[in-house]
Parts: structure tokens; C-alpha cells; sequence
């Protein structure tokens, strides 16, 4: 079976999962998902400017737990992983993932998962210096 693994749950990631899983996952009967990712919450990026505000959201208008929404999709053919892709090796087509309990943070005593890939997907965001450079 062919495996397709999609590493984050953001706003890129959302519509290629949905996508993928619509047109290709669910039609044929060779083909799987496999979605890491190291939060159990989709965050709704377009509403942060006025999540920050108080009184102007609640948390569950901005963020959305992932596992009911993406339970509708069989075993068979999709898993989420939550955890941290740290590794990804090319040659091999091996992601190497930190698990993350649910508890904390994914830290350096982690489980670890090796996972098969035919095709990745990196839609994990973007993030910022940590000093700007203007």
C-alpha cells in the first residue's frame, strides 16, 4: 500500500488533506494517509489578531480539535501522529518522529516512530528570526 504522509495542521495542510483524502485516499484501495503533526488543534490564523483581545472569541472559534473532524475518515486509510517530524530521510523515504504524549512538550526522551513514506507533504508554517533584521 502507498503511503502519503503530511507533516503539520495548518491552514495548507488542511485543504491538502481534505483534498487528498477526497479525490484519491477514499477512491482507491492501494493508497493511505498518514498526518503528523505535534498539535491536536487546528488554529484558525485569520482570527488571531482578535483572539488576542479579550472578550472578542473564545478558544473554540479560533481552535478546533482535529481528532472529531478527522474521524470521519476510516483506519484503513488514515492515522494521525501526534508528535514532531524531526528527521526525513529521502534516500530510505523514513520520517523519524518524536511522539508526543498529549501531556507536554515532545522532548529528546520522546518515544520514537520511524515512518514509511511514497510521498510527503511539508506544510508546517513558516516561523520568524528570532531578532529582526530590519
Amino acid at each position: 500500500m502507498k503511503t502519503i504522509v503530511v507533516l503539520g495542521t495548518g491552514v495548507a495542510s488542511a485543504a491538502v488533506i481534505r483534498l487528498t483524502m477526497r479525490s484519491t485516499v477514499l477512491k482507491r484501495s492501494d493508497v493511505r494517509m498518514v498526518v503528523i503533526s505535534p498539535s491536536t488543534h487546528f488554529i484558525w490564523p485569520l482570527a488571531m489578531p482578535r483572539a488576542v483581545l479579550p472578550g472578542q472569541f473564545i478558544d473554540h472559534q479560533f481552535m478546533f480539535e482535529l481528532r472529531p473532524i478527522l474521524s470521519d475518515y476510516p483506519a484503513d486509510k488514515f492515522e494521525f501522529i501526534l508528535g514532531t517530524a524531526n528527521a526525513l530521510d529521502t534516500g530510505s523515504k523514513m520520517i523519524t518522529v518524536s511522539l508526543n504524549d498529549g501531556v507536554g512538550e515532545v522532548g529528546a526522551t520522546a518515544a520514537k516512530r520511524i515512518v514509511a513514506y511514497d510521498a510527503v507533504v511539508i506544510a508546517t508554517g513558516a516561523s520568524s528570526l528570532a531578532v529582526n533584521t530590519w
